[in-house]
């Protein structure tokens, strides 16, 4: 009997490093979102100078930020996929995103508030809070942001906006260029909102 047995012990092992080498989990795939493309704005050096305004860190809730991409899958229900993560933190990449979309869209130069001595010569200072940001069980992504532009003490534009693109279910390429569609489209509204706020002879 105790022979039977000492001749299964390397059968189980060589069970187990075969199940180790199949169960190997697949390598993950990262993404990031990309600001606007180029367009055919005024060369900085036909100006005489541009607008300053100061873009404060996104908010985001807690819930997406995060490596994993999130997907709502039913009402009070998400999921995580381990294998489709962004290559930043997400709150990092929004706020690099919308810095560079606001400079060639108003154009300005978009700074931190704290980040040097030209905060101070800012015309406006933008607030966004991101309330949600996922890709819905409807397929769609969906961007719901709270955003304001404040002129010195004065509250000049404070809004509520939500955005929404058909997306997919199971392509995260597509669900990740949906969601970046909508913060095109908050930073076009923030954008022109801006230049209605920046005087006209900055």
């Amino acid at each position: 009997m105790h022979a039977k047995y000492t001749r299964l012990i390397p059968l189980c092992s060589f069970l187990l490093l075969l199940a180790g080498c199949f169960g190997k989990s697949p390598a993950p795939d990262f993404y990031l979102l990309e600001p606007l493309a180029e367009t055919g704005a005024t060369p900085r050096t036909q100006q005489a100078r541009r607008p300053v305004i100061a873009l404060s860190p996104v908010s985001l809730p807690k819930y997406v930020d995060r490596t994993q991409i999130v997907q709502a899958t039913a009402r009070n229900s998400y999921q995580l996929n381990e294998t489709q993560r962004w290559a930043e933190p997400l709150s990092d990449n929004i706020d690099r995103v919308l810095a560079e979309n606001l400079a060639r869209l108003v154009p300005a130069d978009v700074v931190s508030p704290n980040s040097s001595s030209l905060a101070r010569q800012a015309e406006i200072r933008i607030q966004i809070t991101i309330v949600e940001f996922h890709v819905t069980p409807e397929q769609s992504a969906l961007l719901r942001a709270q955003w304001s532009i404040r002129d010195g003490d004065k509250i000049a534009e404070s809004r509520q906006s939500e955005y929404r693109i058909p997306a997919s279910s199971s392509d995260y390429r597509l669900m990740v260029n949906a969601l970046n569609g909508c913060i095109d489209r908050l930073s076009r509204d923030v954008a022109d909102a801006a230049r209605q706020q920046i005087r006209p002879n900055s």
